[in-house]
């Protein structure tokens, strides 16, 4: 283990140099597509990660990461200022405390906060983003809508009485 911290190469603490970049603090499934967008329509991303293993693992997929702690000050440290936007994708206490944050430091650009539980949407936008989204429940109600009309037709038991009346039941 000595050797192995001696010779791994050291996570970049740092992004000065980015410019109308997108931040997105912390990684996961949620801006891992978004992220391969917009690398792909050439805007620069920086990926500040809290996690050190998920951090080497992000470099090795050649994405820009810098690693440090929130309460370490590392918007600090990634060009804040110079963002296009900034994306907050970790838990609703940490998303909340990352917009306090960049807000504190003067940031009046976009701020996007991926909340976990929809009963956190109005806070998150009362802390300082300037819109909130639940990705699990929008995804879980537009499979729910999908799964729906497949299992059974949108209305069923319809009957025609003359050619300008009908009855139908729906169950609701």
């Amino acid at each position: 283990p000595m050797l192995e911290e001696r010779f791994e190469t050291r996570l970049p603490t740092d992004s000065k140099e980015a410019e109308k970049h997108v931040l997105i603090f912390c990684f996961g499934p949620s801006v891992s597509t978004l992220l391969e967008e917009l690398e792909a329509a050439g805007v620069p991303t920086v990926v500040i990660e809290e996690d050190e293993a998920l951090a080497r693992r992000l470099i090795e997929t050649k994405h820009n990461v810098v690693y440090g702690k929130l309460d370490e000050g590392v918007f600090e440290h990634v060009g804040l200022s110079r963002a296009r936007s900034l994306i907050v994708n970790s838990s609703d206490d940490q998303n909340a405390a990352a917009i306090i944050a960049a807000r504190q430091l003067g940031y009046k650009g976009d701020i996007l906060a991926l909340v976990e539980d929809p009963l956190h949407y109005h806070p998150m936008l009362l802390a300082g983003a300037t819109s909130a989204y639940t990705p699990r429940y929008i995804l879980g109600a537009a499979l729910a809508s999908r799964a729906s009309r497949k299992v059974s037709p949108t209305i069923s038991g319809l009957q025609h009485l003359g050619n300008k009346l009908q009855i139908s039941e729906a169950r609701i």
